[in-house]
């Protein structure tokens, strides 16, 4: 079969098999095309290889070793079109929509010549997405595409859109009715906080109890509980029944919405002590762990990427010691650390023209003059040998101090043992 941009070859070329994880059996694309799976083993974990040289004609295709394949060694997109027989172009459209992984793109473009349809592997893995996603028909998710240009991003959002601003309930006699999820007003009604009519679109009835109020009071409302750390909010009339998810959204915004929602998630972690955060600054990650029976506290993170303590917040996680352990063996480090840095510092200061007042260990350096300071504390002494009132004879006894704060001269008792500040 000749590939076009719309085509797929589905016949097993002679290099390309399909390795199974768990066995290392090779198997053709049968395995992928009827999603049955390594059939030795169960496994769906497949990785597509190229082998060297085909197998000999007496041994069965699943029973080939893996000693005569490899692992891919060119380019993602050059390989993709190479195994699977497509232009670069829908090779490149399939590890895209991939997110860059091979076997899952090769696995999709075999999987597109099952579509009846005959559309292109890029259309076929859009629609089977958003079928999957929104809930919708094939035919409804072609006619998404087409609307959008195969814009899938922009499909996805009309879908959750969709999904947001409307549910499916049922009447007595089992019709399915579909209802807006935030009910507006059709008419002009009188707001039930601060008693004007708000013209028809501009107040919302609540769901669960009916009471309606403008939006700017619901608004008000929901910024005053939120203010006052209130995380389930609810009806301002205090009949016991809560504001939606979906009417908060509208209310209040995606962006205002989405504080809220994490508030009352991390009121929820707070209560239940099975819950943790991941001990990474500003990750949003919650994970749980219960205790000892669940094995090490370890919390390794997708978001972050990063491995911690749960117990005492260390990362990467301390193996093979326990917290208090780790932390004796830090706190020891960081003794050893201080001491080496005091140490540095001690041999710097010596080496360089700095001098640590005796009284307030502030950092003092001459500019010019003889070795007679008088630190910024009051504190006198000698600039060579830290002597107080500089009485060592290393300048003459008729010079003065120079002042740090005044800039003046200070000639009084030159000759007393202690300096009168």
């Amino acid at each position: 079969m000749t590939s076009t941009s719309g085509e797929v070859k589905t016949s097993c070329v002679p290099d390309r098999r399909w390795k199974c994880s768990g066995c290392n059996e090779l198997w053709d694309d049968n395995v992928i095309l009827f999603q049955c799976g390594c059939q030795k083993c169960g496994s769906m974990n497949l990785e597509i290889v190229r082998l060297e040289q085909q197998t000999s004609s007496g041994q069965k295709m699943s029973g080939g070793s893996n000693k005569s394949s490899h692992e891919l060694l060119r380019t993602p997109s050059t390989e993709v079109s190479a195994l699977v027989n497509v232009p670069r172009r829908l090779a490149r459209q399939a590890l895209q929509f991939a997110g860059g992984d091979v076997n899952a793109a090769c696995r999709n473009l075999l999987l597109c010549t099952l579509d009846p349809s005959g559309a292109p592997p890029f259309v076929v893995l859009a629609k089977s997405e958003l079928a999957s996603i929104g809930g919708i028909s094939q035919e409804m998710a072609l006619e998404l595409l087409n609307k959008y240009d195969n814009d899938v991003e922009r499909c996805k959002q009309e879908l959750m859109k969709g999904i947001f601003e409307e549910e499916i309930l049922w009447d007595n006699e089992g019709r399915e009715v579909v209802k807006p999820r935030v009910q507006k007003n059709e008419e002009a009604v009188e707001c039930a906080i601060c008693c004007d009519d708000a013209s028809p679109g501009q107040a919302i009835i609540l769901g669960q109890c009916s009471h309606t109020f403008c939006i700017k009071c619901l608004k008000s409302h929901i910024n005053t509980c939120m203010n006052s750390g209130t995380t389930l909010i609810g009806c301002p009339a205090q009949c016991g029944a809560e504001i939606s998810q979906a009417e908060l959204r509208e209310v209040v915004g995606m962006d205002y919405f989405q504080k809220i929602d994490r508030r009352a998630l991390e009121r929820v972690v707070e209560l239940d002590p099975s819950l943790h955060f991941c001990p990474t600054a500003d990750c949003s990650n919650i994970v749980c762990w219960t205790g000892e029976e669940d094995g090490l506290p370890i919390c390794n993170c997708n978001l972050c990427n990063r491995s911690s303590c749960l117990v005492c917040g260390v990362s990467p996680y301390h193996k093979k010691i326990t917290c208090d352990q780790h932390r004796q063996l830090n706190t020891a480090e960081s003794d050893a650390d201080r001491a080496a840095n005091e140490k540095a510092f001690q041999e710097y200061v010596a080496r360089s023209n700095i001098r640590v007042c005796p009284r307030c260990k502030n950092a003092v350096v001459k500019s010019s003059g003889c070795n007679k300071m008088k630190c910024r504390c009051g504190y006198r002494f000698c600039y060579v040998c830290l002597v107080e009132n500089a009485l060592c004879g290393h300048t003459p006894s008729s010079h003065g101090f120079i002042d740090n704060l005044s800039g003046r001269g200070d000639f009084s008792n030159l000759k007393d043992k202690r300096s009168p500040t």
